[in-house]
């Protein structure tokens, strides 16, 4: 498991590491999990990119959309019994997708 403290700290260890899930609130100072979300989608190959569990105190239709290549778009407080089934939904479907390329 790995933590960073920013999403810029995330940002900058992009290959350099493999995750199987990311679990990313959307609403942070500096950069935003939207924007997190932004620079997963374009990296150049997709089968690097982490699942996303979006976390969020701000449930917005226009969140959802915008945050529409998570995996699980889950309400804060999110507790355990919600949480840990999605990361692993998240990470079981991705070891689907890479068992069929």
């Amino acid at each position: 498991m790995a933590t960073y403290c920013s999403a810029e700290e995330f940002i900058g260890s992009l290959g350099s590491s493999h995750l199987d899930c990311l679990v990313l609130d959307l609403h942070m100072p500096g950069m935003t999990g939207f924007d997190v979300l932004e620079a997963l989608a374009a990296v150049p190959d997709q089968s690097t990119r982490p699942p996303v569990v979006v976390l969020t105190g701000n449930d917005t239709a226009a969140s959802r959309a915008r945050a529409q290549g998570a995996s699980a778009f889950l309400t804060k407080p999110a507790d355990a019994d919600i949480l840990i089934p999605a990361i692993r939904n998240a990470m079981s479907r991705r070891a689907v997708v890479a068992s069929t390329q």
